[in-house]
């Protein structure tokens, strides 16, 4: 919703320079135009042109319409035209679900005063895609800030597309301690660290009534979904916690939510006014805790806009996953073009900043099943299959080459992919290219991007597109010739010790290039990753000397003789061989007994018996020292007997004492002592009579 109270500001601009500079280890790197001979503009004649834009944007290219938080796209209509549902009947979703009972959503935001409903709705998807297993707040303000779009931040609306650019050219998304919203610092993407790499967004079939089983699929499966509401009558729309825009109303979405779950059985008759049967989604608004139910509301099946757009940003990796990123789309998918074929070949030309590999290609789709071959080489003419699949979802997508393509730095390559859609739909070829009041920073240069409705024949698209228009591939790539990083334990720990209190374990990574992670674990089938980036000794990140404490529990929980595992990873992906040490903890103390008394004469020899046991885990053995004091213990000490390891598994044993003739005839006590190899001392004292005669 929007807009709200807030200064002007100017946008950001994105440029295809690489926005991290080679020290970061991050390289987004800016993708040379390339001049290729066997790719001159081809001499056929090609059938009429169709632009998505125009023909979904009742024959005219004009600025996408604002309307409070929303910037509309003719995207979003093409999509909710073609993008149908798929889902095997086997699909029987429950009568209710709720991501907020299984630990699947972060906590409510609040956006005010601005109108930046869609960068929070974005990452009311993002963050909840992560969860259980990771918990993230990611910075918005370094989104609506750096979107790159022709809006002012704040109050100029946006939409998921300018939210897949963002992502999907790696400028995002940053932690929100990094850029904090409405803070009035703009610390630009290149001089943070991100901390996921995005590549995969999935575009939903839209609801059609209460039919909406893609979108309770993918709330099951990967968590919250994005979509679009009209907000600014919902004073008369709404009733308590009930929300229902009738399908007859004449106003389009303004504001940006995520569906969070739903319930079938939801009674139509709490809401103002019926809709045509039962069920809601329950939804997440970002308006603060305070507004509805815990800042979640219910909205009918048959709301006009609620479901309709529905986006899911699920394919959020490890920055590490790929070294470098090729790409001369930034601004992403502006529009659409195509052919009348439902089969075209699309490619991209890179120079490689770096040797190495080139092992992944991503593209946008608009239809649902449709099919793909992924393609590499030096060239689009000669590039060949390196995998084939279908892509169930239209939306944005990462496919892995089956067999990488080696490159070689200041050497040329092409990527591409064959699409088919899978219904006879054309509108194949995803387009940046400037629009007024939207993506005018788009650009492009010769030799860039070309595309072919038959494989063989290719069209630079600035000749027959545009002359600033390029095709939405990228290529992901690792660099070449570099060794894992090492770790070694450097506290002198030793594997071979017991501890009765916390093991502190110091350790010192190091790399041929930026360090990224130390994966630790007492279990290998489930990693801990303790990030590197606080602990670097040095400027360009190959050398790291984190800290990891094993507490030791009073209620003797983690007692044990436990194996850590453990290897550090690089920015790049690289990961270390798995190492071990073993880390003994052990809290309890022994017990000693002295259950008999002893007598002896001046100059002979006393045999005192003991016991001592120490609970497992243990090493079985205590030091053990007797000590006797005269006038039956009230007296001085006049003997200690240290008699060193010994067993403690609880059976009797002898110590022998030769009395002195010097003692004087009485009684005297023996007293028992034992520390484990922990050093746990005995948990009471132990003692007996000894009478000398």
């Amino acid at each position: 919703m929007g807009p709200r109270e807030g200064g002007a500001r100017q946008r950001a601009r994105v440029t295809k320079g690489g926005r991290l500079p080679l020290a970061l280890a991050l390289a987004v790197v800016a993708a040379v135009a390339v001049t290729l001979a066997t790719v001159a503009p081809a001499a056929a004649a090609l059938p009429p042109k169709q632009d998505a834009a125009l023909d979904y944007g009742g024959g005219k290219r004009a600025a996408p319409a604002v309307l409070g938080g929303i910037r509309h796209s003719p995207l979003d209509t093409l999509v909710r035209s073609t993008v149908k549902p798929h889902l095997p009947v086997v699909f029987a979703p429950p009568p209710s679900y709720d991501l907020r009972t299984q630990g699947r959503l972060s906590p409510i935001r609040d956006q005010d005063p601005y109108g930046t409903c869609w960068a929070f709705a974005t990452y009311g998807s993002l963050e909840s895609c992560l969860l259980p297993g990771e918990a993230w707040d990611f910075s918005e303000n370094n989104l609506v800030w750096f979107s790159g779009f022709d809006s002012e931040p704040y109050d100029g609306g946006g939409n998921y597309w300018m939210s897949t650019a963002y992502l999907a050219r790696w400028d995002g998304p940053v932690a929100e301690v990094d850029d904090p919203y409405g803070s009035g610092t703009h610390p630009a993407p290149a001089t943070l660290s991100k901390a996921k790499h995005v590549q995969e967004v999935l575009i939903l079939p839209s609801k059609q009534g209460a039919s909406c089983d893609a979108i309770k699929q993918a709330l099951m499966t990967h968590g919250a979904v994005a979509t679009t509401m009209y907000s600014l009558g919902m004073r008369d729309y709404m009733s308590g916690d009930a929300y229902y825009y009738p399908a007859a109303g004449g106003q389009s979405p303004d504001h940006a939510v995520a569906i969070v779950g739903w319930d079938d059985a939801y009674p139509a008759g709490n809401f103002r006014t019926r809709p045509p049967g039962d069920g809601a989604f329950i939804v997440r608004n970002s308006w603060g805790s305070g507004w509805g139910d815990g800042g979640y509301f219910y909205a009918s099946y048959y709301d006009k806009h609620i479901g309709v757009s529905a986006w899911c940003f699920s394919g959020a990796e490890p920055p590490a996953n790929y070294d470098h990123i090729y790409q001369h789309d930034p601004l992403g998918c502006v529009t659409s073009w195509g052919y009348g074929t439902p089969t075209v070949w699309l490619a991209n030309a890179f120079t490689a900043t770096a040797s190495g590999s080139i092992d992944a290609v991503s593209v946008y789709t608009f239809y649902t099943g449709t099919t793909y071959q992924v393609l590499a080489g030096t060239t689009p003419q000669t590039m060949t299959v390196r995998g084939s699949g279908t892509l169930p979802h239209a939306g944005y997508h990462t496919i892995s080459l089956s067999t990488p393509l080696p490159v070689a730095r200041g050497r040329s390559f092409a990527v591409g992919v064959k699409l088919t859609s899978g219904s006879g739909e054309t509108y194949l070829i995803p387009i940046e290219m400037p629009d007024a009041g939207y993506s005018m920073d788009a650009e492009a240069s010769p030799g860039q991007s070309f595309f072919s409705l038959d494989g063989s024949t290719w069209y630079d698209a600035t000749d027959e597109i545009h002359s600033e228009a390029n095709i939405c591939l990228k290529a992901f790539g690792r660099i070449a010739g570099l060794e894992p990083p090492s770790t070694a334990i450097s506290s002198g720990h030793d594997p071979r010790r017991w501890h009765n209190r916390d093991v502190v374990l110091k350790f010192t990574i190091t790399g041929q290039s930026r360090l990224d992670a130390l994966l630790y674990t007492f279990n290998p089938s489930k990693w801990q990753e303790l990030d590197l980036a606080g602990h670097m000794v040095n400027d360009e990140g190959t050398r790291a000397t984190p800290t990891a404490t094993v507490q030791a529990k009073k209620d003797h929980s983690v007692d044990g003789d436990w194996t850590l595992y453990y290897k550090a990873r690089d920015k790049a992906g690289r990961i270390e061989a798995q190492q071990s040490t073993s880390i003994k903890i052990d809290t309890r103390r022994p017990t000693v007994k002295a259950p008999k008394a002893t007598n002896a004469r001046r100059g002979a020899t006393a045999t005192l018996r003991y016991a001592v046991a120490d609970t497992k885990p243990c090493a079985g053995k205590a030091t053990v020292t007797i000590k006797v004091r005269a006038g039956n213990g009230t007296g001085k000490l006049v003997k200690t007997l240290k008699l060193g390891t010994r067993p403690a598994k609880g059976a009797l044993q002898n110590a022998k004492l030769k009395v002195p003739k010097k003692w004087k005839r009485g009684t005297y006590r023996f007293y028992v002592y034992a520390t484990d190899l922990a050093g746990n001392a005995q948990a009471k004292v132990a003692a007996n009579k000894l009478v000398v005669r």
